[in-house]
């Protein structure tokens, strides 16, 4: 299973989220979030309203999250329920994400509750957790998974173009403004290990000053490798901070 850390990694490569938002990045998962797209599964309506989902009583919502998910053949996923949404009634049975997916993913919480509950648009709605398979699968094309088949082959459910336009949106799984976001958080994991290589470094090097300056004569082999290493430390320790005051200084 992937860390924060791998996936901040693997973004643009094996992985693709568009669009992206930092803030939704767990320890070792990342959360989709809900768009204007619902319907009740009993009766087709639109549950949408003033910027809301309305999910009635013993009835179950299909929502259409905000997010493209694309993954290569080597990475697989898992959706689970988010809590807070589980303690309102609404439940939510974990599904599996194929390798070479790509697409919007549908969501069915069910209102186990005889009231009427509500959740917000944009809120986040489930959480997903991303694997590494040890071997390629034998899916070797991507796998454009569109909801279509399923909501529309009753005929319970249309979209009006207003709704086609968001459905349709982001139109793929990766663009140059979700780059960008993928950009900022590579930067925030990369900032975090050059000023844990510039205190090592730094650490070396003075220690390595400080030996040089106090051992006695008689540790003449010690001085010898402690003098090889010394300009090493030194030269990464001045490296990191170079990259350091160049990325994040404007310098």
């Amino acid at each position: 299973m992937l860390s924060n850390n791998d996936i901040a990694r693997t973004l643009g490569k094996g992985i693709n989220i568009n669009p992206f938002n930092n803030k939704n990045v767990e320890g070792a998962s990342v959360y989709l979030t809900a768009s204007k797209l619902a319907w009740s599964s009993k009766t087709g309506a639109c549950l949408f309203t003033h910027n809301k989902i309305e999910i009635p009583p013993n009835d179950t919502a299909i929502i259409i999250t905000n997010e493209i998910i694309q993954l290569t053949n080597r990475f697989a996923a898992t959706c689970h329920a988010r809590l807070t949404l589980t303690m309102k009634g609404l439940s939510y049975y974990a599904t599996p994400i194929k390798p070479c997916y790509s697409g919007k993913l549908i969501i069915f919480l069910q209102n186990n509750t005889n009231d009427q509950i509500t959740i917000n648009v944009n809120e986040k709605i489930v959480t997903v957790m991303f694997f590494k398979l040890l071997s390629n699968t034998s899916i070797s094309k991507a796998v454009i998974a569109s909801p279509d088949a399923y909501l529309f082959s009753t005929n319970k459910i249309t979209m009006d173009d207003e709704q086609r336009t968001i459905y349709e949106t982001p139109k793929s799984h990766n663009d140059s403004e979700n780059q960008k976001r993928y950009d900022g958080i590579k930067k925030d994991k990369s900032w975090i290990l050059d000023v844990l290589m510039t205190f090592v470094c730094s650490s070396l090097f003075i220690t390595s000053i400080i030996l040089l300056l106090i051992l006695p004569p008689e540790n003449q082999n010690v001085k010898d490798v402690v003098f090889i290493v010394s300009p090493f430390a030194g030269g990464g320790a001045f490296t990191f901070i170079y990259k350091l005051m160049k990325k994040y200084m404007g310098k």
